[in-house]
C-alpha cells in the first residue's frame, strides 16, 4: 500500500518481493474471499497492485514534458485511450517538440516520480489508472540507446515478476479453497475476467526481441514461467466449472491455454499440462465439445503440428492426443476437426513456402494415417496422469462404448464426409468436407500406391488396393449422384440480386411507378426525401453485401465438388490405368470407373449452374471448379454416345453466352480473370482434339468468332448502328486481352479451319466483316492479332500448328492488295460545254514525258458527243500509313514462314511491293523492309533489285519527289553496306518478328486512328506531278508497260502505224455516240474488240474498272495539221489495245489478267477542220498512247 500510495524510484521492485511472499502465505490465511479482498484493496485504491481481475479505468489524459522543460518548455498534454500504447506517444511527442528524425532514436519516455522507462510496445492503462484531479506525467529524455534497452530490460522482468505473484496468489486462494465456497469463487473470478478489458491480453503479452543480448535468457525463463503458471489457473478453473456450465465466454479462457501452446509448445512442461488441460475440457464439457467445442481447440493443435514437423516429441504427442480425442468422442470429433482444418489447409508442397496461419495438407493426412494405428497408443509424455478420470479413457457417448477403438480413413473419415455432402449438400459444413476431401485424397491415393510398392506389387497388395478404389469410387459416385440440388442452377432471387450489381440498386423496391407522394407542407417534403434518399442508399449497400452472399453460397459448394471430382481424375486415372496391367493375369477381378455416365451428366449440370451467374460473378469466372472442368472432366467425358450429345450442346451454348456477355462490356473485359478464360478455352480445344466430330456444333463457332472479336477489341454489339458509332480513337484497341487468352483463340481457330474445312470455316470467312464485325474492316487490326499471329503459329513444329493451303495464302495477299488499291467509288461530272477546259481535264502535265501521271486514284469514262462531253470521275481513298507498316511486316512474316509454298507467288508479292513503292509511303517501315529483303537472300530479292534500281533512275519534277528520292537512294547505299555483315537464322529471325509485331502493336494501341479520306484533285494539281500529297505515280501504271520501256514513248510513226492496223481490222460503220470506257479482258479474245455503247452500264462495272492515265503527245501538236493523219483519226471508230503487249493472256486467275482500254470516238465528217474535230483526234491520239 505504501509504495502504490507514495511511488519513487524502486517500488516495483519492493512489489514484487512483497507479491513473492504474499503466494506463499495465502494457503495458511483462513476465511479468505475475493469479494472481500477485492473491496478492501480498492478502498485502499491498491487493488490493481495484488488482483489480476482488478478492474480499473485508465488515465483520461497524460501530461509529457519536453527535453527543454527544466529551461521554462512548455509541456504537451495528451488523450488516453484503452489501447493507446507508448509508441503512439513518443511519436507525438517527437513531432510536438520538433525532434530532428535522425536523434529520434535516442529519445524515450520516463516517469516523472519513478524514473521508470516505458517500453514503446507497453500499454499506457496497465500503468496509470483514472485520479479525479491528477493526471500522470511523464518526461522525453535523451538516452543513449543500449543503456536505455538494459534499463527496459530489468524493468520488464521486474513487472513479469509482479504479474506472476497476483496469478499465483490467486490460483492459491482458489486451490487451497474449502469445497463449499469453490463455486462462489469460481463464479467471482469467471465475472471479472469476462469484464477485465486486458484478459486475456496480459496473461499471453511476451517481450518479443528482449530474448538475445543481456537479460535475454533470464527474460524468456520468466516469461515461460509466466505462461505456465497461467495455464495451472485455467486448467483448475475448468476443473472446478460445473458441468453445466454456460458456454458462451468459454473461449475466452480457452483462448489462454491456446495462446500458451503457441507459444512454448516446445517446452515439453507447459505442453504436458496445455495438452492434458485439453483432454479433461473435451471430457468435462462432453456436451459442449460434442456440439462445437473441437473448433475452439483443434486450429491450434493442428498448427502446432504442421510447423514443429522437426521436434518427433511434439509430432507423437498431438497424434496421441488426436487418437485420445477419437476414442472420447469418434465421429464428432472427426467432423469437428475436419471442419476446424478445412478453411487453413495448405495444399503446396513447398516446405520453404510455410504460412504459419495455415496448416499443410499433407501434414494434415499424416495426422490421420497415424490415427489408422490404434495399437500403438504410448503416451510420450505421460499426459494421462494429470488427467483426473478413469484410465483408459472410453468413449463418452453411449452409442459408441461397444465399438472397438479403431479408425480407418476410408470408412470412417473420408465416408463420414460424404454422408454430411449428402445430408445437406449447399450447408457450409458440407463445404468444409469437401474442401477436406479435396486435401486428403491425392495423399490417399499416393499412399495406397506406396504400400503396394513396398510389397513388390504381389497379388494380394495388388487386390488389396484395387479394392480399396472400388469402394473410393462407390464413395465419390455417391457423393455426386446425391447432390441434386448443386445441379439446380440461380433462382429468380438470385437474378435479381445479380441485377442490383448491374443497376447498382433493386428495380422492384424504389420504382417510381409505386411511388404516390403525400401531401406536405414544403419542410416536410426536405425531411421525407432526405430520409428517403437515405434508405435508399442504405437498402443499396444491403443489397449489394446480399447478393455478395448469396453468390459466394451459391458457388463455393459447386465450385469445391468441381474440383474434388477433377481432382480425383487426375489423380486415379493414371494409376488405374497401371492396375489394369498388372492385374491383366488376375482371375476374377474387375478395375472400378471412376464415374459412370449419370455422374458426368451430373458434373456437367453443375458447371452449367456456375455459369449461368458467371457474367455477373468474376468470382465465379476466377473459381478453379470451372477451370478444372474444362480441363479434366470435359476431356474425360464420352461424348461419343449420341444420349451425351444433347448436354454438351446444351453447355456449349451457354459458354457462348456467357462470353458474349463478357464481351459486350468493356467494364467486363477489364475485370475478368483472363487467365481462367484460356484455361477454358484450352481445355475445350483438348476435347475437340480427342473428340473432332463435336465440331460441327455451331456453337463452337460462335465461341471461337466471340473471342476473336474480344482478342481484336471488336464492340460486340447486335445493333449494327451501334456497332459503326462504337468505334476507337486509336489504329488497334488500347485494351486487348493477354497473350495467353490470344493464344488460346488462335489455337482454337486453327483447329475449327483444319477440322470443319475451307467450305464451312474458311480463313476468309474468319476474316470477314461476318466473322470479325466491323473491325475487320481496319486491315492492321486483322493483321497485327489474327493474320501474322496464325503465320507465327505455322512457323512451329507442333501437332496443333495452322495449316495454310495456297488458297490461303491468296487470300492473304489479296486482302493486302485491296487494301493498297481500296475499292473505288464514283462521282459524276456533268457535261461541260467548253473544249478548252474539257481538254485542260484530259491533258496531262507531263511536259517532259519522263512519268505518267497520277490522278489520285481517280478512274471513270469520257463520253463525247455533239454537244460536247462529259466524265465520270471516280475517288480514291488515301491508303493510311499504319497500313502499309502492317503490310511489310506481314510481308516478311510470310516470307520467311511460307518460303517453299510462295514459289508461285512472287510475283503476287512483287505486285505488293511494286504498288507501295509506287505511292511512295511506308517511312520507316518500308526502309527496314527493303533491308530485309536485301539480307534474306531469296528469290523475291532478286525479282525486286532491278525495280529498286529504276526507282533511283527515274526523273522527279517536285521538291518533294527530289527529297523523297534522295533519301531512298541514301537508304539504299546503307542497306547495301550493312547487309553483307548480318547473318541470320531461322528462329532468329521470327523472334525479332515477333518482337516487332508486339512493337508495332503498342505503338499502333496509342496512336490515334487517322480518318480515311477521299481526294480528288484540282485543275491545279492535274498540271502537277504530285496531284496527291501522298502519291505521285499511278497504281495501275507499271502494268501498262513492261519496266524496260517504262522511259520509253511512242513516236509520231508508230501511233500512225497504230492507227492504220486498227483501221483495217474494224468495221467502219457509222456509229452516233460512242464512250471511252476501260474494262478487264475476259478468256476469250474476242470480247477485246467489243465496246460500251452507252453510258448505263457504267455504276455496274465499277469495282472492276481500273485507272485510265492520260498523257500529252509531245509530237502531237507537230503534225496534228497533216491531212493524212487528220483524215485517218477522224475515220477511226474503235481500238482495243491489251496493256501488256509482249505477254500471251492466259493466267492463272482472273486478277491476272491483262488489262486493257476500250474506246470508241464518233465519226463525224466535216468540211472544215475545227476546233471539236482537232479535240476529237487529240482524245484519239492520247489513247492510242495508252
Amino acid at each position: 500500500m505504501h509504495y502504490v500510495r507514495s511511488p519513487c524510484q524502486g517500488s516495483d521492485q519492493a512489489i514484487a518481493m512483497a507479491l513473492s511472499i504474499i503466494w506463499l502465505i495465502i494457503p495458511h490465511v483462513h476465511g479468505l474471499y475475493f469479494k472481500d479482498l477485492k473491496q478492501t484493496l480498492k478502498k485502499e485504491q491498491c487493488d490493481q497492485a495484488l488482483m489480476i481481475t482488478a478492474n480499473v479505468p485508465s488515465a483520461k489524459k497524460i501530461i509529457i514534458h519536453g527535453p527543454d522543460s527544466s529551461s521554462g518548455g512548455i509541456p504537451s498534454q495528451f488523450p488516453i485511450h484503452e489501447d493507446t500504447q507508448f509508441q503512439q506517444l513518443l511519436k507525438d511527442s517527437l513531432e510536438f517538440f520538433n525532434i530532428p528524425e535522425s536523434e529520434s532514436q535516442c529519445y524515450f519516455l520516463t516517469d516523472a516520480k519513478t524514473n521508470l522507462l516505458h517500453n514503446p510496445s507497453s500499454y499506457v492503462r496497465d500503468f496509470y489508472f483514472f485520479h479525479r484531479s491528477l493526471y500522470p506525467q511523464l518526461t522525453l529524455i535523451k538516452l543513449n540507446p543500449d543503456e536505455a534497452h538494459l534499463r527496459m530490460r530489468q524493468i520488464a522482468f521486474t513487472h513479469k515478476l509482479i504479474e506472476m505473484g497476483k496469478v499465483l496468489l490467486t490460483h492459491n486462494a482458489l486451490a487451497h479453497s474449502p469445497e463449499n465456497v469453490i463455486p462462489q469463487r469460481i463464479f467471482f473470478l469467471h465475472d471479472e475476467f469476462t469484464h477485465l478489458p486486458s484478459f486475456p491480453r496480459k496473461s499471453l503479452e511476451t517481450c518479443f526481441g528482449m530474448y538475445n543480448g543481456p537479460l535475454g535468457h533470464e527474460l524468456y525463463s520468466v516469461d515461460t514461467m509466466h505462461k505456465f503458471v497461467w495455464t495451472l489457473l485455467m486448467s483448475d478453473m475448468f476443473q472446478k466449472m460445473e458441468n453445466a456450465f454456460m458456454f458462451g465466454d468459454l473461449h475466452l479462457f480457452i483462448n489462454v491455454i491456446n495462446g500458451v501452446t503457441l507459444l512454448h509448445c516446445e517446452n515439453v512442461t507447459i505442453l504436458r499440462r496445455c495438452m492434458a488441460t485439453y483432454l479433461s475440457m473435451a471430457i468435462h464439457f462432453s456436451t459442449l465439445f460434442t456440439n462445437q467445442g473441437f473448433f475452439l481447440i483443434m486450429p491450434t493443435i493442428l498448427r502446432c503440428y504442421s510447423q514443429r514437423q522437426t521436434n518427433p516429441l511434439l509430432c507423437r504427442t498431438i497424434e496421441y492426443v488426436c487418437k485420445q480425442f477419437y476414442i472420447i468422442h469418434r465421429k464428432p470429433f472427426l467432423l469437428q476437426m475436419a471442419g476446424a482444418v478445412a478453411n487453413i489447409l495448405d495444399t503446396n508442397d513447398n516446405n520453404f513456402e510455410v504460412n504459419p496461419m495455415k496448416v499443410k495438407a499433407k501434414y494434415w493426412f499424416n495426422l490421420l494415417h497415424s490415427m489408422e494405428d490404434m495399437t500403438d497408443m504410448n503416451d510420450p509424455i505421460d499426459i494421462l496422469d494429470l488427467v483426473n478420470e478413469a484410465k483408459p479413457l472410453k468413449a463418452l457417448d453411449l452409442c459408441y462404448r461397444d465399438d472397438p477403438n479403431t479408425f480407418n480413413l476410408l470408412t470412417d473419415a473420408l465416408a463420414s464426409a460424404v454422408t454430411v455432402c449428402a445430408f445437406a449438400p449447399e450447408s457450409r459444413r458440407s463445404y468444409q468436407m469437401l474442401l477436406v476431401m479435396q486435401a486428403t485424397i491425392p495423399y490417399f491415393l499416393k499412399q495406397i500406391e506406396q504400400d503396394t510398392v513396398k510389397q513388390e506389387n504381389i497379388i494380394t497388395a495388388i487386390k488389396h488396393e484395387i479394392s480399396i478404389y472400388t469402394t473410393l469410387c462407390v464413395e465419390m459416385k455417391a457423393l455426386v449422384n446425391c447432390c441434386d440440388i448443386l445441379a439446380r442452377g440461380p433462382t429468380r432471387t438470385l437474378d435479381i440480386v445479380n441485377s442490383v450489381s448491374d443497376r447498382g440498386k433493386s428495380f422492384i423496391a424504389d420504382s417510381p411507378q409505386f411511388f404516390d407522394p403525400p401531401t406536405l407542407i414544403e419542410d416536410e417534403t426536405k425531411i421525407n426525401y432526405s430520409s428517403v434518399k437515405d434508405k435508399k442508399n442504405v437498402g443499396a449497400s444491403e443489397a449489394m453485401d446480399s447478393s455478395e452472399g448469396q453468390r459466394e453460397m451459391f458457388r463455393r459448394p459447386r465450385d469445391a465438388l468441381l474440383v474434388l471430382a477433377a481432382t480425383f481424375i487426375e489423380k486415379a486415372k493414371p494409376r488405374l490405368k497401371e492396375l489394369t496391367k498388372l492385374a491383366s493375369s488376375i482371375e476374377h477381378i474387375k478395375i472400378p470407373e471412376l464415374f459412370d455416365h449419370k455422374c458426368y451428366v451430373k458434373l456437367n449440370e453443375i458447371a452449367l449452374a456456375l455459369l449461368k451467374i458467371s457474367p455477373y460473378d468474376f468470382g465465379t469466372v476466377s473459381c478453379l471448379g470451372l477451370q478444372k472442368y474444362f480441363s479434366v472432366i470435359l476431356l474425360i467425358t464420352d461424348w461419343s454416345v449420341e444420349s451425351n450429345r444433347p448436354t454438351l450442346n446444351f453447355f456449349l451454348r451457354r459458354l457462348d453466352k456467357t462470353i458474349q456477355k463478357i464481351g459486350k462490356k468493356i467494364v467486363f473485359r477489364r475485370r475478368t480473370n483472363w487467365t481462367a478464360l484460356t484455361n477454358w478455352l484450352n481445355g475445350l480445344h483438348q476435347t475437340l482434339v480427342a473428340y473432332p466430330y463435336i465440331a460441327h456444333s455451331h456453337s463452337l463457332k460462335s465461341i471461337t468468332l466471340i473471342c476473336l472479336r474480344i482478342v481484336i477489341g471488336d464492340p460486340i454489339n447486335d445493333d449494327l448502328c451501334t456497332q459503326s458509332n462504337a468505334g476507337y480513337c486509336s489504329v488497334v484497341h488500347s485494351v486487348y486481352p493477354p497473350q495467353p487468352f490470344c493464344n488460346a483463340a488462335l489455337k482454337f481457330a486453327s483447329f475449327l479451319m483444319q477440322t470443319l474445312g475451307q467450305a464451312a470455316f474458311s480463313l476468309d470467312y474468319l476474316c470477314s466483316i461476318e466473322g470479325l464485325g466491323p473491325t475487320a474492316e481496319r486491315l492492321e487490326v486483322v493483321l497485327c492479332h489474327i493474320l501474322i499471329p496464325l503465320f507465327f503459329r505455322a512457323a512451329v513444329a507442333k501437332n496443333d500448328k495452322p495449316q495454310f493451303q495456297t488458297k490461303d495464302l491468296i487470300f492473304c495477299l489479296n486482302l493486302m492488295q485491296n487494301a493498297i488499291n481500296p475499292p473505288l467509288a464514283r462521282q459524276s461530272v456533268g457535261p461541260l460545254m467548253s473544249s478548252n477546259l474539257a481538254s485542260t481535264l484530259i491533258r496531262g502535265s507531263n511536259a517532259h514525258g519522263s512519268m505518267i501521271m497520277d490522278v489520285t486514284g481517280r478512274q471513270g469514262s469520257v463520253s463525247v458527243t455533239e454537244r460536247g462531253h462529259s466524265a465520270t470521275v471516280t475517288k480514291h481513298r488515301i491508303v493510311r500509313e499504319t497500313v502499309c507498316q502492317a503490310i511489310f511486316l506481314a510481308l516478311k512474316v510470310m516470307i520467311i514462314v511460307f518460303e517453299k509454298q510462295m514459289t508461285l507467288l512472287w510475283p503476287r508479292i512483287f505486285k505488293i511491293i511494286r504498288d507501295l513503292l509506287s505511292k511512295k509511303i511506308g517511312g520507316t517501315a518500308l526502309y527496314s523492309f527493303i533491308d530485309f529483303m536485301i539480307d534474306v537472300n531469296l528469290p523475291i530479292s532478286l525479282i525486286i533489285l532491278p525495280f529498286l534500281q529504276s526507282k533511283m533512275a527515274q526523273k522527279v519534277l517536285t521538291e518533294q519527289e527530289v527529297a523523297w528520292q534522295a533519301e531512298f537512294k541514301e537508304r539504299l547505299q546503307l542497306l547495301g553496306c550493312a547487309s553483307g555483315t548480318k547473318i541470320h537464322g531461322y528462329g532468329s529471325l521470327l523472334a525479332e518478328l515477333s518482337q516487332e509485331l508486339q512493337m508495332m502493336k503498342e505503338e499502333f494501341s496509342t496512336r490515334g486512328f487517322e480518318t480515311v479520306r477521299s481526294h480528288t484533285p484540282t485543275i491545279t494539281e492535274l498540271h502537277s506531278d504530285s496531284g496527291s500529297s501522298q502519291s505521285t505515280v499511278g497504281h495501275r501504271h507499271s502494268n501498262a508497260r513492261l519496266s524496260s520501256n517504262e522511259g520509253r514513248r511512242l513516236s509520231t510513226a508508230t501511233i500512225m502505224k497504230l492507227n492504220r492496223i486498227a483501221s483495217s481490222v474494224h468495221h467502219k460503220e457509222a456509229i452516233p455516240e460512242r464512250t471511252i470506257v476501260e474494262g478487264r479482258e475476259d478468256d476469250n479474245l474476242n470480247m477485246m474488240s467489243s465496246s460500251m455503247t452507252t453510258t448505263n452500264n457504267h455504276p455496274a462495272d465499277s469495282e472492276r474498272r481500273t485507272i485510265v492515265e492520260l498523257h500529252d503527245l509531245p509530237l502531237f501538236s507537230k503534225c496534228r495539221k497533216s491531212p493524212n493523219v487528220e483524215k485517218r483519226q477522224s475515220k477511226l471508230e474503235t481500238l482495243v489495245l491489251p496493256l501488256n503487249l509482249e505477254e500471251p493472256p492466259v493466267t492463272a486467275s482472273e486478277s491476272e489478267k491483262p488489262k486493257v482500254v476500250s474506246f470508241t470516238t464518233p465519226m463525224r465528217h466535216r468540211s472544215d477542220s475545227n476546233g471539236d474535230e482537232d479535240f476529237m483526234n487529240r482524245i484519239t491520239a492520247r489513247h492510242h498512247y495508252v
